[in-house]
């Protein structure tokens, strides 16, 4: 007991030791499950929390809210390492790679996004169309779509409508990848030195 709103979304940590809610009013409380107590409360969403998941290492956690932000914490001091922002509505889940090095979310906005966990940078944003999907990279100029697109992804300059591919040779930085293409080739160009 302790939320002071109704409970969206639970998740076991790893090794079982800790389970982490989040309620509606944007709070997340992470509690021993053996004695029941609460060990520690995150607070930062504006608005509900609907996703929670715990790093595969278990030393982070992501939670999901209504604000359409996904926040990681360091379970063990409270602190909020990092903000993403990018979607537009209710953040519904939050799962990790098996290695911890990305996270994927999905919301309300129809979108699903790969981020790079350890940096928070966008690596590319999945949208679904009625036949098939579009596969947009963090410059949203390199993409890739597999099936039929027509009426339901254009970019739009002044009164004009566009389909996908239109503009590619007007715009030199415009670069569509093969359907094939893995995630990481979208993300390249936008890839910061290491």
């Amino acid at each position: 007991e302790g939320h002071a709103s109704g409970v969206n979304a639970v998740g076991w940590s790893p090794d079982g030791g800790v389970l982490a809610s989040g309620d509606g009013g944007g709070g997340v409380r992470l509690w021993d499950p053996v004695s029941g107590e609460c060990l520690r409360t995150l607070e930062g969403h504006a608005s509900g929390v609907r996703a929670v998941g715990w790093s595969p290492d278990g030393g982070v956690l992501a939670t999901g809210g209504g604000d359409g932000g996904v926040r990681l914490w360091d379970p063990v001091s409270g602190e909020c390492l990092r903000t993403l922002e990018g979607h537009t509505d209710f953040v519904r889940d939050v799962s990790w790679s098996p290695d911890g090095r990305t996270l994927t979310t999905s919301s309300d906005d129809r979108s699903i996004r790969f981020w790079e966990a350890s940096s928070g940078r966008l690596i590319a944003t999945i949208v679904p169309l009625r036949d098939g999907a579009a596969v947009v990279g963090p410059d949203e100029l390199s993409y890739k779509m597999t099936g039929n697109p027509a009426g339901e992804l254009w970019w739009t300059i002044g009164l004009c409508r566009y389909e996908p591919g239109e503009l590619d040779e007007f715009v030199p930085e415009m670069q569509r990848f093969p359907d094939d293409a893995p995630l990481s080739a979208l993300s390249t160009l936008n890839r910061s030195p290491e």
